[in-house]
């Protein structure tokens, strides 16, 4: 049998133990983190990167986004943003929500942007009564959570619990679906059960007739949008970022721009998600870019399958939470490759588009250093803790697709892709 095989390198974003303190269970209680959202708020660097797979990159590499790299937080904001963050926290620990939220609003001021500081205001808000404050804040909060699957599924959480208490049971039935279909999760599996519903397997991207700016929003910011000013956000279909390869299948590719984001989506010749294939953007310390490296058609057991590439990379400068006064910031780098494989669709079969993998990590790196003060007044860079893990894939003639795991760990929410998978 012959086997066309894809070896894949990750490198597990270790996480620095104790960043912040114990108190405070927003953003990340219901999707089963520890105490409070602020652990799981860094960007681990989830889902973009590539097929190895040899070939050109086609047209998706082109287009650069008008998003520019912002600039850092100074060290007073970052000092100003630590002491709310620490306040609020501390509140929390205390179920003090309403004197939680001023504290998470002020930290929001000192970074604008922020993640982790939008997510705690929100939760925060929530269980202090303000359900309209919680709702605008929790859709803030998933605007700049475009790139890490873990974070947004907990802000969909979030947002399905505000929804539900302001009797939007569709929304909230929505937002619970789409953060299970993210990262599997009992908690948020319950809440599905209460609203008397099951989550629907295999839920299409776009519902059949749907507005695919609609659904391509709402994947991205985690409500529909209308592109007013309000939203500042705007849908457009860009025809020069479909790789070449994939000229005359139909596929569309649909960019939305938010006032932190910029992200381009490739759907198939029925709207379904192919996979996000450009972005660029940032907020306070966070900033990424997305784009495809290669998008390669080869024949696999008499049909046409779809390897796409993309490479991803983040940054972040996370004011540190740490005890030590002597550490002022955290800084962490992600450069991450991700496969999808789809098999085309057959206009003589008349079968569609399935795309069996989406966002398969490929490489993975991560990198991190925490800026300590050397004493005098100078901050230094010390090198903080990386890892590494290999996956392999193999296509094989019968549309077998299987996913070994070689080295290192995978992410819960990555384990599902690990073993066979048919393509067709």
């Amino acid at each position: 049998m012959n086997k066309l095989v894809v070896v894949l390198a990750v490198v597990a974003a270790c996480r620095k133990g104790g960043d912040k303190p114990s108190g405070g269970s927003g953003g990340g209680s219901g999707g089963g983190a520890t105490a409070g959202s602020g652990s799981a708020a860094a960007p681990a660097a989830k889902g973009s990167a590539a097929a190895a797979t040899t070939g050109s990159a086609g047209a998706g590499s082109a287009a650069a986004s008008s998003a520019k790299k912002p600039a850092q937080a100074t060290k007073q904001q970052r000092a100003d943003y630590t002491k709310h963050m620490r306040a609020g926290y501390a509140a929390q620990k205390t179920s003090s929500w309403a004197a939680a939220v001023p504290e998470f609003e002020a930290a929001t001021v000192a970074i604008p942007g922020d993640q982790r500081a939008l997510t705690e205001l929100g939760y925060s808000a929530m269980l202090a009564g303000d359900y309209a404050k919680a709702k605008k804040v929790d859709v803030e909060a998933l605007a700049v959570t475009i790139g890490d699957k873990k974070v947004k599924a907990m802000g969909l959480y979030n947002l399905g619990l505000v929804q539900e208490k302001l009797g939007d049971k569709d929304g909230a039935l929505h937002s619970f679906v789409t953060s299970l279909q993210l990262r599997p999760n009992a908690t948020v599996e319950k809440e599905v059960g209460k609203l008397g519903t099951k989550p629907a397997a295999d839920a299409p991207f776009c519902a059949a007739g749907a507005d695919p700016c609609i659904c391509v929003w709402t994947d991205a910011f985690g409500e529909p949008g209308t592109g007013s000013d309000d939203d500042k956000a705007t849908c457009d279909n860009d025809a020069t970022d479909i790789p070449a390869s994939l000229a005359g299948y139909g596929y569309r590719a649909y960019h939305v721009h938010e006032l932190y984001d910029d992200l381009t989506y490739l759907l198939d010749e029925k709207n379904q998600l192919v996979a996000k294939i450009r972005g660029e953007g940032g907020h306070g310390h966070f900033y990424h870019t997305l784009e495809v490296k290669s998008a390669d058609v080869k024949t696999v057991g008499g049909h046409k399958v779809l390897l796409l590439e993309t490479e991803s990379d983040e940054s972040s400068t996370t004011p540190a939470m740490s005890e030590d006064p002597r550490v002022d910031a955290v800084e962490e780098d992600y450069t991450t490759n991700s496969v999808t494989v789809c098999v085309l669709a057959d206009a003589k079969a008349k079968t569609p588009t399935r795309c069996v993998l989406h966002d398969v990590p490929r490489s993975h790196t991560y990198k991190s250093y925490d800026e300590t003060d050397n004493g005098s007044g100078d901050m230094i860079e010390k090198p903080g803790p990386s890892g590494e893990t290999t996956l392999d894939i193999a296509l094989a003639d019968d549309g077998t697709a299987t996913v070994k795991l070689l080295k290192g760990s995978l992410d819960p929410s990555d384990q599902p892709l690990v073993g066979p998978h048919k393509l067709w």
